[in-house]
């Protein structure tokens, strides 16, 4: 039985501490036609302007556009997966968030993409947004079934929207209205 993990807030200050566990999830998305966090394996997490703009959105206040929130599930040392809220730069959408989710390998399974989903839903309901937006790969049908099972809908449908290792790889878009 594995003890509850806590889930925290990672400020711009801390955001170095999860470049190996992102490097890790990014490496492992894909691997065996299972694509799950990300169609962008070949990121470099180490590369200092990109993590630059990132520190500078988590530090971004919310009257701000395009701030990053980000949180992080842990036991002790150890980072088992993270959840993470962006606003756009558009004034047009403020009342939207995208929401990104990421569970490391060893831990999936547990119930950590609830909890951390939940948290973040939590948390823009109680900062004034009205709608929660994703995207997941339509392969991932435990992704797929935990945002249902959340109340998010889908909204689109983006066919061959990636090609991983040559394989296509379709994408759905879907949207949680915090209003009801």
């Amino acid at each position: 039985m594995h003890a509850t993990p806590t889930i925290r807030a990672v400020p711009s200050t801390g955001y170095e501490e999860l470049l190996s566990y992102l490097s890790a999830l990014m490496r492992d998305s894909g691997r065996n036609g299972q694509p799950h966090f990300t169609a962008n394996r070949d990121r470099d997490v180490y590369d200092k302007p990109f993590n630059d703009r990132i520190r500078a959105r988590l530090a971004l206040p919310l009257q701000r556009r395009g701030w990053i929130r980000l949180w992080i599930a842990v036991d002790g040392d150890e980072t088992l997966g993270h959840v993470d809220l962006r606003a756009s730069d558009r004034t047009a959408d403020a009342h939207r968030v995208l929401l990104g989710l990421g569970i490391a390998k060893a831990h999936r399974g547990r119930g950590l993409g609830r909890a951390l989903t939940q948290y973040a839903i939590d948390w823009a309901r109680t900062n004034g947004h009205d709608w929660v937006d994703l995207n997941v790969f339509a392969v991932n049908a435990q992704a797929v079934a935990l945002y249902r099972s959340l109340g998010f809908v889908q909204t689109g449908f983006h066919a061959d929207r990636f090609r991983i290792d040559g394989d296509s790889v379709d994408e759905i878009s879907m949207a949680l209205d915090l209003r009801t």
